[in-house]
């Protein structure tokens, strides 16, 4: 049975006013909700003029991933950062690598991690797709942190299996990538994955927000759907 994700974020600093939380309604089903009904010109109220636009609208019409609903609106919130665990989740959803708990994680975080969260990372670390990071010779998840681009790049390079191309993918902030993370990049970017700027650059550090990562997830959707 497809594995359909419910994304909710509730982020209250966001909004000027006070919010009553009576008035926030989750997207369970995102197939039968009434979005369109309440909103003409689509969806989302915050994306109508936004890039990620038909990637937020495809993502939430194929039952993968879906905004929440204050009061009769529904928000994507393009502009929210996306973590290491809740990339994984993501991203899983689309994938339906099938989940697995019943291992014990070697990460120092590890009893921190989320239950909702916990199964989609153990599988990932099982099949070597994470290793974690190293802190004063101990091990983290990190789980909660912002997911960076370059990090995504190696995970999705990592997950996907992508075989070395040909094509030389150059980018202006080359100097800046870590040797280990220069093919995963490169790999992602030729398989259409992932996207450079228009000024040539990649900027790996930058942190993965929910606009991109719909953009991610399409890609990714697709690049599966030609390559079983």
């Amino acid at each position: 049975m497809k594995r359909k994700i419910l994304i909710v974020i509730l982020i209250m600093g966001l909004f000027s006013t006070n919010v009553s939380a009576s008035k926030f309604k989750f997207i369970f089903s995102p197939k039968t909700a009434p979005a369109f009904a309440e909103n003409n010109s689509g969806i989302y109220c915050d994306t109508a003029e936004h890039w990620c636009n038909y990637s937020a609208e495809r993502l939430y019409n194929e039952g993968i991933f879906a905004g929440i609903k204050i009061g009769k609106k529904y928000y994507f919130m393009p502009d929210e950062y996306i973590t290491r665990g809740e990339f994984l989740l993501y991203l899983n959803a689309v994938l339906e690598i099938p989940n697995n708990e019943n291992i014990i994680l070697p990460f120092e975080d590890e009893k921190s991690i989320p239950k909702w969260q916990y199964p989609t990372i153990c599988s990932m670390f099982e099949k070597g797709f994470i290793h974690g990071n190293t802190e004063n010779n101990k091990t983290y998840f990190n789980y909660d942190e912002k997911i960076s681009r370059l990090e995504c790049a190696i995970i999705l390079n990592n997950i996907l299996g992508l075989k070395n191309t040909a094509d030389a993918t150059e980018y202006y902030d080359n100097y800046i990538i870590p040797k280990y993370a220069v093919t995963p990049i490169k790999n992602v970017t030729d398989y259409g994955l992932m996207q450079g700027y228009e000024d040539n650059s990649f900027r790996p550090y930058l942190k993965i927000n929910r606009a991109m990562l719909a953009n991610i997830l399409c890609m990714v959707k697709d690049y599966t759907k030609t390559n079983k």
